[in-house]
């Protein structure tokens, strides 16, 4: 009989573990602590705060998990580059707007409008303080995609789609709402993703400076017997593809969107002189697959490397909110996948325990300044070096399990070879003949503190730090205990060395 009586169904995807062992402090504060010196309790949600936090900055993890469960406070390095688009006549935009990290979405998004285009070059003058809010946090077209920014904001949380898109009202209060919580707390803008990242500033006077200019205006003329392009001014940048642009759900939820919008700061009028009928300019048809590749560039890690997030301050809405964990039992959804996840139905009490957790790690950035400290453990590093480590040889292992191109004998010998391979930094074969299986038990807890037993100051010990330690630890006890269980069995058996096939 095939190892498969052992349930493996969760080695195809990493995340899909269920325990979680949170570190909790205890006794007296000693000068060096290890996740050891933590009593543990029991959660559901291990698997669940573990992939938002890998994920972060990401754009698969949140294209997937599209309704954010994450806050976490970071800051964008000086000199960072940023884009505007505008094809207001009177300039740049003087208060509340929105920047883009990369050129083709901040001219993607406003060429589809006709007439003169400006794309402005900023960069940052100093390290610039912002809120990373999860998820397709940027989108306008599905509900869910802005759930976290209502509870930032202290609003009630819509069951359906407020923002289709084709109004910029919503969008324009919300910015404005961000911006007051921030300018009282310290943070100056919001990061947030939809096709690409995006920063939302609440002043275009402070914090970064227009390095470059370009004045982008094509004029493409059709007559009865001839078709000229006249480019008065033309940068190597595409256009948008005009017969794309009522795209305005969750597929493209960018268009008619915030950028150059009616956020009352300079109250600019746009020129619609220039806007005219003419044909579309060959470039139209590349632009929005231009876009879109830009985007793609921070799919899977490291992702946006132009924020530096602080895990010091991560908060999770899968932190012991028992609205939505009794949503999710409920729902079924409980290990997920997280693509069913929203935030709607949670409860006034767990609302005002999130945003008294946020204000709490805002104060705390602000009495340091908003500092980084480049001496504490790169958790987030940590948290990739795991997937790094296990995600292949996991689907590896599943892979044999299911192979039907093997007898017993010689899949046994497979399994026992590769979860050899995953355990042997914790293996320790010292008592493993002893008719006690504490060998078994003890290797499973090397296993699962492994990357979290080194020694820690009190100072790094956050409520967020723990909940990742946490995090970390119920992922790794379950995955630690399938593997130690399967490897158990087939030492147990009379195997051959090596295996007779090829």
């Amino acid at each position: 009989m095939k190892l498969q009586g052992v349930l493996l169904r969760f080695l195809g995807s990493f995340w899909l573990v269920s325990t979680l062992t949170r570190a909790i402090r205890t006794g007296r504060e000693q000068i060096a602590l290890s996740s050891s010196n933590f009593s543990a309790y029991k959660t559901e949600n291990s698997n669940l705060i573990f992939s938002s936090f890998a994920g972060l900055l990401q754009q698969w993890p949140n294209s997937f998990a599209f309704s954010g469960h994450s806050i976490i406070p970071g800051l964008i390095p000086r000199s960072t580059l940023l884009y505007h688009a505008t094809n207001n006549i009177n300039g740049p935009p003087t208060g509340i707007e929105w920047l883009a990290f990369n050129s083709e979405m901040s001219y993607s998004i406003l060429s589809h409008r006709g007439g003169e285009l400006d794309l402005y070059k900023y960069a940052a003058t100093r390290p610039l303080r912002v809120l990373y809010v999860d998820g397709q946090s940027a989108s306008l077209g599905t509900p869910g995609f802005m759930d976290s920014q209502y509870i930032i904001i202290d609003a009630s949380i819509p069951p359906d789609n407020p923002d289709p898109g084709h109004d910029p009202t919503g969008e324009t209060a919300r910015a404005v709402a961000l911006c007051k919580m921030g300018e009282k707390y310290g943070f100056e803008g919001v990061v947030r993703m939809a096709t690409s990242f995006e920063l939302l500033w609440c002043d275009f006077k402070n914090g970064i400076e227009s390095s470059l200019f370009f004045s982008c205006l094509f004029s493409w003329q059709l007559s009865s017997t001839s078709c000229q392009f006249h480019v008065p001014f033309l940068i190597n940048i595409f256009l948008l593809d005009n017969r794309l642009l009522n795209m305005t759900n969750a597929t493209d939820p960018y268009y008619k969107h915030q950028w150059d919008s009616d956020v009352p700061t300079n109250s600019l009028e746009r020129d619609q002189s220039a806007i005219s009928d003419s044909a579309d300019p060959p470039f139209f048809a590349r632009a929005r697959w231009t876009y879109a590749h830009s985007g793609a560039r921070e799919f899977f890690a490291p992702g946006e490397v132009r924020v530096i997030l602080d895990p010091m301050g991560f908060i999770s809405f899968y932190d012991g909110l028992e609205s939505l964990d009794a949503k999710r039992r409920v729902e079924g959804t409980s290990e997920g996948p997280r693509a069913r996840h929203r935030l709607y139905g949670i409860s006034a009490h767990d609302t005002k325990k999130v945003q008294a957790r946020l204000i709490e790690v805002l104060e705390r950035k602000e009495a340091e300044d908003w500092q980084i400290d480049s001496h504490r453990p790169d958790w987030r590093a940590l948290v990739l070096t795991i997937i790094q480590r296990y995600s292949q040889p996991l689907i590896e292992l599943r892979y044999v399990l299911n192979r039907e191109d093997l007898n017993a004998t010689e899949q046994a010998i497979e399994v026992r070879g590769l979860t050899y391979d995953i355990l042997m930094p914790s293996l320790d074969f010292s008592h493993w003949s002893s008719p006690e299986r504490d060998w078994i038990s003890e290797g499973i807890h090397r296993c699962l503190t492994y990357y979290t037993s080194t020694p820690l100051l009190p100072s790094d010990l956050t409520h967020s730090i723990r909940l990742i330690i946490g995090a970390i630890e119920g992922t790794l006890k379950r995955v630690c205990t399938t593997i130690y269980t399967l490897f158990f069995q087939t030492i147990q058996m009379f195997l051959p060395v090596e295996p007779t096939y090829s």
